[in-house]
């Protein structure tokens, strides 16, 4: 996409992270071009609303049991979404985070990456300042996220993001995991 002005953008407009948007102030004295990553760089910091999210996601594949809302998640040979679980072979790597709680049979969108805020988390014991840059793994506990790894034998370790504040974090589903020996 080329250089667009925001009153030309509609709903659909697909932007990708190197498009520029430009503002223009109301006395079109002044302009500013604003990168899809500038935009990004501006949600981070408690911004967002609570059980919000700003990222890709993937809608229309069913869950496969009743998941909780951001609750992390794999894609089953059957080809529906699982809660994931560290400790357990096959329900592991994550794939994404639930963004709304969901039931078997029905479809369930999943957030593959991006911002999340959820006011139910307390990460780095509910402060900002001890949650930041704080690595998100697998919790022990199936559908958990944790500021520690997995140290048992035959435990997934699989980084799944990092706590920007203690109730928001950006995530990256690569699938890149680790068995713990």
């Amino acid at each position: 996409m080329a250089n667009v002005k925001i009153t030309e953008m509609t709903a659909t407009t697909a932007l990708t992270p190197d498009d520029v948007l430009v503002a223009v102030n109301s006395t079109a004295t002044a302009t500013r071009k604003i990168t899809k990553a500038d935009a990004w760089k501006a949600m981070a910091g408690d911004v967002m609303a609570d059980d919000s999210y700003d990222g890709p996601a993937i809608a229309g594949l069913n869950a496969g049991e009743t998941i909780g809302q951001w609750v992390p998640v794999h894609l089953s040979t059957a080809g529906t979404w699982m809660i994931s679980d560290p400790t357990t072979t096959g329900k592991w790597p994550a794939r994404g985070l639930s963004a709304s709680t969901g039931s078997a049979g029905n479809p369930l969108t999943v957030v593959t990456g991006g911002l999340v805020r959820n006011d139910g988390w307390a990460f780095g014991g509910g402060t900002a300042a001890d949650a930041r840059n704080q690595s998100l793994y697998l919790s022990t506990v199936a559908g958990g996220l944790s500021t520690a790894a997995p140290t048992s034998a035959g435990s997934c370790i699989q980084v799944v993001g990092f706590a920007l504040s203690d109730d928001e974090a950006f995530f990256n589903f690569t699938g890149v995991y680790a068995e713990h020996s």
